[in-house]
């Protein structure tokens, strides 16, 4: 599980990162989590003409960019941590969209 506390390490460090400075220093990243979240509710709006997050293209071209500056951010804190996969179809299947907290990504043989 040394992948799992990697992650969440430094998934951690992001978010410390936005008050303690010093972490940027040490890393060379600026970015902490509160960018990307501010970044996705920036590009998301109620008016579905102008949500150039979940509306049309800009789904998979917003999100995948978003994602990956976002690992490239984790990568930043500890070089060794990647996103990992989902598969979200198939937990979307299993759990008719409900009970998503069992859904794979949470279980801890995953990692």
């Amino acid at each position: 599980h040394d992948d799992r506390n990697r992650f969440f390490d430094a998934a951690k460090a992001l978010l410390d990162l936005d008050t303690d400075p010093t972490i940027a220093v040490a890393t060379n990243w600026t970015r902490g989590l509160a960018y990307y979240v501010r970044r996705h509710f920036r590009n998301a709006v109620a008016n579905k003409r102008s949500d150039r997050m979940h509306d049309g293209m800009g789904f998979l071209t917003q999100h995948l960019a978003i994602t990956s500056d976002y690992e490239r951010a984790l990568q930043a804190m500890d070089a060794q941590v990647c996103l990992p996969y989902w598969d979200f179809t198939i937990d979307a299947a299993r759990y008719n969209l409900s009970g998503w907290e069992q859904a794979s990504l949470w279980d801890t043989d995953l990692w």
